[in-house]
């Protein structure tokens, strides 16, 4: 079974928004979208119009918030210091 969930760029402001409804309309089941890759704040009210026109459509939005494989990554992009984890040497 596919399921499909499109993407689209948060950025575009009122042009995403239509892409939005459009992809809606030719079958989408939900949307995702990656904060780090596509650098945004998902909690930014510049993009609630985005994510109203998905609640209004019933759809799911799926915003992935850490990748443990981009942890080090992250943290110094974000300003946070990556996390040592030392073994302990008394075992």
């Amino acid at each position: 079974m596919l399921i499909p969930f499109a993407s689209v760029d948060p950025h575009k402001g009122k042009l995403g928004v239509r892409e939005a409804r459009e992809l809606i309309e030719a079958g989408a089941r939900g949307f995702k979208f990656h904060p780090n890759t596509q650098a945004f704040w998902p909690n930014d009210h510049t993009f609630y119009p985005l994510y109203a026109v998905i609640a209004e459509a019933g759809l799911d939005r799926a915003v992935p918030l850490r990748h443990d494989r981009n942890r080090s990554r992250d943290a110094r992009r974000w300003g946070r210091a990556p996390e040592v984890l030392q073994p302990d040497v008394r075992r």
